[in-house]
């Protein structure tokens, strides 16, 4: 639980029991692709962070996350919301968006499409930490509010004029998970007051990324059960997944490549995700040509 917070507490959103070595903001190299900082994080970080993914793992799957992955989170980095939402930015709807906030569970939403969603993209539509270069990088480290724009700028945004200050969300950090073309899935974690997060926050929460992913992927395939792939399908999987590219397989399966291409496109919208390994890791551990052998 997140508890009461008294604003004017500078310690107000340092977790009881932690301690680290303040060190200043990471400097963003000019390709986006690198922080440099001096934060170590310490042992019991790391063990509280671990044994939160161990419990996550056996929790019920939700409806889009285990409950148990955002109320660890909200104890582990503090704040006064922890969300997980996904955006398109195509259709500019919600996908999906499950939260906490103040410590209490909120309600559960799949696509939406409201007046609230058209504020929000118009207004986040040239908003820096939305579109900033390193989002695109394939190393994504997490990113707050304050890493593009100071305080003062920030209040002068369109974003903060037509939308955050209704909350108000004066802090933010995120972590950007892999997600379809043109959509957007991440972690948030929203502070009302200009709290920054430390480099720790940054570092744990950069650090949880991959695993995130994976614990989406594991409620998902337990939500779901055994993926329905057709016979050809699951052979051009169990092959993909030994490493062979588009041509061996063809050549394996006396098939052209462009067919195994369709059939690896058809695997993907199936199950969800957007590369072989994905694919591999949440349907081949079902494969009926695994059980027959």
């Amino acid at each position: 639980m997140l508890g009461r917070f008294d604003p004017r507490e500078p310690g107000r959103y340092t977790p009881s029991g932690v301690y680290f070595v303040p060190t200043s903001r990471p400097h963003w190299s000019a390709n986006w692709g690198e922080a440099m900082t001096t934060t170590t994080l310490p042992d019991t970080d790391l063990h509280a962070l671990f044994t939160l993914l161990e419990d996550v793992r056996r929790d019920d799957p939700g409806e889009v996350v285990p409950w148990a992955l955002l109320e660890g989170l909200a104890r582990l980095i503090r704040a006064d919301s922890v969300q997980w939402t996904e955006l398109d930015g195509v259709r500019e709807c919600v996908v999906e968006h499950q939260g906490m906030e103040g410590g209490e569970r909120d309600e559960v939403v799949k696509f939406v499409k409201d007046d609230e969603t058209a504020t929000f993209f118009r207004a986040c539509r040239n908003f820096r930490e939305c579109i900033a270069p390193q989002l695109m990088a394939p190393t994504r480290r997490a990113t707050q509010i304050s890493d593009f724009y100071t305080d003062r700028e920030y209040l002068n945004t369109e974003a903060w004029a037509d939308y955050f200050q209704t909350g108000p969300v004066r802090s933010s950090l995120n972590v950007r998970l892999p997600s379809l073309p043109g959509h957007a899935r991440r972690v948030v974690f929203m502070r009302s007051t200009f709290t920054h997060f430390t480099d720790r926050d940054v570092m744990l929460l950069t650090l949880a990324r991959p695993h995130l992913h994976e614990i989406y992927l594991d409620a998902e395939r337990r939500r779901h059960g055994v993926p329905k792939l057709t016979a050809r399908e699951w052979e051009v999987l169990q092959l993909a997944g030994e490493g062979l590219p588009n041509a061996a397989i063809a050549r394996r399966l006396f098939i052209s490549p462009a067919t195994v291409r369709k059939h690896m496109e058809h695997i993907f919208d199936t199950l969800g995700v957007r590369s072989r390994t994905e694919a591999a890791a949440i349907a081949l551990p079902h494969s009926p040509l695994a059980v027959s052998g």
